[in-house]
């Protein structure tokens, strides 16, 4: 499924983080957030919610609030601005409630709203419904967090505004974090403080998408489509080689006699599910590193590294896939004038044994 609203955070112990970040039902489409949250759920065990949204849509967002009642997985709603109006609906459906120390929540009555955002006085039977609905949605999910329900009541008056500590003390959300940045930001009004968040959010993609297309070595006008292409192609370059060392390993193995007919199929399935445990279930401890290099008597030359670990191999391939550390700097002196000539500034003074290492490397290259 293509992840519109989600990133992957731990793939080794699934967890995921989705962003409701906007106003439900113009900036964000809470039906297709809550069928991404459907599959989310069935694909991961923790699921984080990160919030900044002062409310919207209420059928939408019923939907993404039915999906965090069924889902199977943890949900954690994470407020990082300010969760108002249906977002602080959303935040009662989850499993815990967690909010950055400057952020706010907002509880009310639900009413629609006209174009002008004048709240709409003469409803249908079907909107009385809806908000009907929402109410005791909401008085249903607060209750179930120990909240009395006449406290609700008194809350649902008119917009109620907690503060990150009146927030705990009301027990709407269950910790505050910590953020080092509740003095800058505690004292913004809100729509400042939503629009802020947004920014840093934007940038930090921004950020990210430029970093990926200098390591990919891509044209600076480079579009996401660009780089994932060019992902997959390092997937594909990866597969080729793994698939290669695999066909060698099989054949140490027959010639040690760890694999067999019986055995060589189901060994070669396990290389492709777990290349560490096919290694260890070879017996083999270490194999020749360069047989072509035998003299003609059959003894390898001397003064040379005569072996070398099977599980070094792997590990090295294995860090490659994931983009580690191969053993060389992929960024060089090069990489930092172009992409962050600050940071280059900044690593004279502050880490200057690896600045001159850098500079060094570069000036070698007019030697």
């Amino acid at each position: 499924m293509k992840l519109t609203f989600s990133k992957i955070v731990n793939e080794t112990k699934r967890t995921t983080e989705m962003m409701l970040y906007g106003v439900i039902g113009s900036e964000i489409n809470g039906h297709d957030f809550a069928r991404e949250l459907n599959w989310l759920g069935q694909n991961y065990d923790e699921i984080r919610i990160r919030v900044n949204s002062d409310g919207g849509s209420i059928s939408q967002g019923l939907s993404i609030v039915a999906e965090m009642l069924a889902s199977p997985a943890r949900i954690i709603a994470q407020v990082d601005g300010i969760a108002a109006s249906m977002a602080a609906v959303i935040l009662a459906a989850a499993d815990r409630v967690v909010i950055n120390d400057y952020a706010k929540v907002m509880v009310h009555s639900p009413y629609y709203t006209d174009d002008n955002g004048e709240k709409i006085k003469t409803l249908s039977v079907k909107d009385q419904k809806g908000l009907a609905m929402l109410k005791d949605t909401l008085v249903t999910l607060l209750s179930k967090r120990g909240i009395d329900k006449e406290e609700i009541g008194k809350m649902m008056r008119t917009d109620s505004w907690f503060t990150a500590d009146e927030a705990l003390t009301s027990k709407l959300v269950d910790e505050v974090i910590a953020t080092g940045r509740k003095k800058e930001l505690a004292g913004l009004d809100i729509k400042r403080l939503v629009a802020l968040l947004k920014d840093e959010v934007n940038n930090s993609n921004f950020l990210n998408m430029k970093q990926l297309i200098a390591r990919f070595k891509l044209a600076d006008n480079a579009d996401e489509q660009a780089v994932m292409n060019a992902v997959d192609q390092l997937e594909t370059s990866f597969k080729g080689k793994l698939d290669k060392l695999v066909n060698k390993l099989i054949e140490a193995g027959k010639a040690a006699g760890s694999i067999t007919e019986k055995n060589e199929a189901a060994m070669k399935r396990l290389a492709g599910a777990d290349i560490e445990l096919f290694v260890d279930m070879l017996s083999l401890d270490k194999v020749e590193a360069n047989p072509a290099e035998e003299t003609e008597t059959g003894k390898k030359p001397e003064n040379k590294e005569q072996n070398v670990r099977l599980s070094d191999v792997v590990a090295q391939l294995a860090a490659a896939a994931k983009g580690g550390n191969t053993g060389t700097s992929e960024k060089d002196w090069d990489w930092f004038q172009k992409n962050d000539p600050a940071g280059l500034a900044a690593m004279e003074t502050k880490e200057p044994e690896k600045f001159k290492k850098l500079q060094a490397a570069y000036e070698s290259k007019f030697v």
